[in-house]
């Protein structure tokens, strides 16, 4: 293996902590982006109510495999979300309770 511009670069950039703007996004924030795009994957436009809208019905002509996949997909995303807005409600009910 030779050693170039671009392995140096990739070099410097893991030791330095770097790298690009979507990695470095809150883990909430991506998944619910990712729970609004898996809906328009299933239903075609965006979800009416946000992330945490139910899953909508199998449009005709989608594979029962691919509803199923993305369907579950979706799930596994939202709850996530729940999990992660669950543990930030807790956090802020007990900052409440110290005085």
């Amino acid at each position: 293996m030779t050693s170039g511009p671009m392995q140096w670069r990739v070099v410097v950039v893991a030791a330095h902590g770097l790298g690009y703007a979507v990695e470095h996004g809150a883990h909430n924030t991506n998944d619910i982006l990712r729970a609004c795009r898996f809906y328009a994957l299933i239903a075609g436009e965006a979800p009416p109510n946000g992330a945490l809208s139910p899953p909508p019905p199998r449009p005709k002509g989608m594979h029962a495999a691919t509803y199923a996949r993305l369907t579950e997909r979706l799930m596994c995303v939202q709850a996530r979300v729940i999990g992660r807005l669950g543990a930030r409600l807790a956090a802020l009910q007990l900052g409440k309770q110290q005085p």
